[in-house]
């Protein structure tokens, strides 16, 4: 083989093997950025079957099973911020916050229905649960923006 003709060659393999680290890189970086979309996907949707309980207790037609519902994909939703998005825990921090201050305030007013029934109307809880609830779906609204950006 000539001189010339190997050093053609040469470059030519080595084009083909820097083509092949680039096309290499790129695919893992697609499958890196689709595994991202597709955990906050399952992020969002836990946090949406969530969210269908907070707004029942808003309209006071939140039943038992379903706050075990909602604590179950509040629990999903932990796990995958936790694993996935680890730069989401200060705002997931707040919706915790958020979430225990809400169920504070419903086990007071259910106490108060069943052994004061007279003191649960006279305390109107009507504008401390929107307060809260507007709070709530505040941090839950941020979190999910942050999400889909």
């Amino acid at each position: 083989m000539s001189p010339i003709l190997f050093y053609y060659c040469l470059w030519i393999v080595l084009g083909l093997v820097l083509a092949g680290l680039a096309s290499t890189l790129l695919v893992r970086q697609l499958r890196r950025r689709v595994q991202h979309e597709v955990q906050a996907r399952a992020l969002l949707d836990a946090l949406s079957r969530y969210a269908v309980w907070t707004a029942a207790q808003r309209h006071g037609n939140g039943r038992g099973h379903e706050r075990a519902t909602a604590a179950a994909a509040l629990r999903e939703a932990r796990l995958l911020q936790a694993r996935c998005f680890p730069a989401l825990t200060p705002a997931f921090s707040r919706l915790l916050d958020s979430d225990r201050r809400l169920q504070s305030f419903l086990r007071e007013q259910q106490s108060l229905r069943v052994h004061a029934p007279e003191a649960w109307l006279d305390s109107q809880p009507a504008p401390v649960l929107d307060e809260l609830w507007q709070q709530h779906e505040a941090v839950l609204h941020a979190l999910a923006r942050r999400l889909g950006a």
